[in-house]
């Protein structure tokens, strides 16, 4: 895995747990794609979607990202994560993340969540 792009996506993700949303845009490109894991949705476009898509799941969003896998090919990162509050787990799931240029270009989500 390229350090640089692998490290680019784990900062991305960890930056969630921060709930920092300020953050979370100045580490993506002006045109940043995000495909939300709740199907049923249109993708968003731009850091003014991508805020008014964030804002409201990040208020709502409890526990902590933990990272279990990377996997990198080019400027594509398949990142594999739990979404753990205290000792639940609260959700699994896997993000696909575009790199350009040490920003993130694109974010698609899939999410399995426990019964």
């Amino acid at each position: 895995m390229s350090l640089r792009t692998g490290a680019v996506a784990r900062r991305f993700i960890e930056t969630w747990n921060s709930r920092d949303l300020d953050a979370l845009l100045a580490m993506v490109t002006e045109e940043c794609t995000f495909d939300s894991a709740h199907g049923g949705r249109e993708p968003v476009t731009g850091k003014a979607q991508l805020r008014a898509a964030w804002s409201p799941a990040l208020r709502r969003m409890t526990g902590e990202f933990v990272i279990r896998r990377l996997v990198e090919e080019g400027d594509v990162v398949v990142a594999e994560w739990d979404l753990i509050d205290g000792d639940r787990l609260v959700a699994r799931g896997i993000d696909v993340l575009g790199v350009h240029e040490g920003r993130i270009s694109s974010k698609s989500g899939y999410v399995k969540v426990p019964r």
